[in-house]
């Protein structure tokens, strides 16, 4: 697992992009801050966090994540970097299982969902189909499970 103080640090970035987000005085979060955040590549090392055993490391990458989306340069990145959409979406754990993954994984996608709401250009990088697949798994919430109808057959028996 990652050390505490990396995860002290993922955590201190979340609050950073988190802060700057809610300030709405018109800051923004530092340019080299926001160039290293929309890179594909630390956007997916984000999401393998994420599926992390470690309940710290995949909070603090989940939190950082979340943040990241409420801004529309990080939408644009998350939606960009390939998969990690699908991975979010993929309630049969693609992105953890557990009950706390469950409620990160919603919090994400709400985060997204709003992003997507306040944002019209969004349909550049996120297609029709999967912002509504967005919106459905909000509207669902976080331990919804699809409930396949089974027809029992009764079979005599001696």
């Amino acid at each position: 697992g990652l050390s505490p103080s990396k995860i002290a640090s993922i955590v201190g970035v979340a609050n950073v992009v988190g802060n700057q987000h809610r300030a709405k005085s018109g800051g923004n979060v530092s340019n080299s801050i926001r160039i290293a955040l929309k890179n594909e590549i630390t956007i997916k090392t984000l999401l393998n966090l994420c599926q992390s055993p470690f309940e710290d490391q995949a909070t603090a990458a989940y939190t950082l994540l979340r943040n990241i989306a409420t801004h529309q340069w990080g939408l644009e990145s998350v939606a960009l970097s390939g998969g990690v959409l699908e991975t979010l979406l993929d309630r049969a754990g693609g992105s953890g299982s557990s009950p706390q993954a469950n409620e990160w994984r919603f919090a994400t996608l709400q985060a997204i969902a709003k992003t997507m709401r306040s944002h019209p250009l969004v349909t550049r990088y996120i297609d029709k189909p999967t912002q509504d697949r967005i919106l459905e798994f909000v509207k669902q919430g976080p331990y919804y499970s699809k409930i396949t109808p089974q027809v029992k057959v009764a079979t005599a028996t001696k």
